[in-house]
């Protein structure tokens, strides 16, 4: 019986060893979907503010500094922003779009998807003034 148990010292170690490697892909995985996701739903929010903004009359700069403010985290630039139709009537639908890439931080994951993954949030409304 003592013969057995020496002859297994070690498989612990070595079990555990592939236990935290498939756990620690699958965290950092999670982590950099939760990355994605936060940036998807930030996209969104900007782009909705940015059309609201520009439902109720203001100008394409105002609509471009209300999407940016929503969205500080990402370093937003003008060309990420996309606002139709630039002259806007009453009653005209007013689209807002916003597109960035999102470059991943996960060497494996970074991998499997995209680098830098491409994230974008559009919203349209309808003229108020």
């Amino acid at each position: 019986m003592t013969i057995c148990w020496r002859q297994e010292k070690g498989s612990a170690m070595v079990e555990f060893a592939l236990v935290i490697t498939l756990f620690l892909m699958l965290f950092m995985g999670l982590v950099e979907f939760g990355r994605i996701f936060h940036a998807q739903l930030t996209l969104d929010n900007a782009a909705r503010q940015g059309a609201r903004v520009a439902a109720v009359g203001y100008s394409d700069a105002q609509v471009r500094a209300a999407v940016k403010s929503v969205a500080t985290q990402l370093n937003l630039e003008d060309s990420d922003i996309t606002i139709t139709p630039s002259t806007r009537q009453k009653f005209d639908p007013v689209t807002v779009k916003v597109q960035t890439e999102l470059p991943l931080i996960v060497p494996i994951i970074s991998g499997l998807l995209q680098n830098p993954f491409p994230v974008s949030g559009q919203a349209t409304m309808m003229m108020e003034k």
